[in-house]
């Protein structure tokens, strides 16, 4: 279970820091940020990510939100195949 939620930590931190970035170049702060920042956060939310790319337009916040959401979801599947494991382990 200390793996699962090591994962799950650095996997959350790397969400949130890809969406910070995002953030920061929407608002002009990083201008670097705008091109390898959002090709990162579909990666982190594949595969819903695809789903979201098929929307006909949800808007620049709409696709932050969805990204998001779909990290999120990621994030529990993660962390309900971790516990599955740990709980078969023992």
């Amino acid at each position: 279970m200390r793996v699962t939620r090591v994962v799950c930590v650095a996997y959350a931190a790397t969400c949130l820091a890809v969406l910070l970035s995002i953030g920061a170049g929407a608002l002009g702060w990083l201008s670097l940020s705008q091109g390898w920042a959002a090709t990162v956060a579909d990666l982190l939310s594949m595969p819903w990510s695809l789903l979201v790319a098929q929307m006909s337009d949800p808007g620049a916040v709409g696709e932050v939100v969805l990204g998001a959401a779909a990290m999120t979801l990621n994030l529990a599947i993660i962390f309900s195949v971790g516990r599955w494991l740990a709980d078969r382990r023992v």
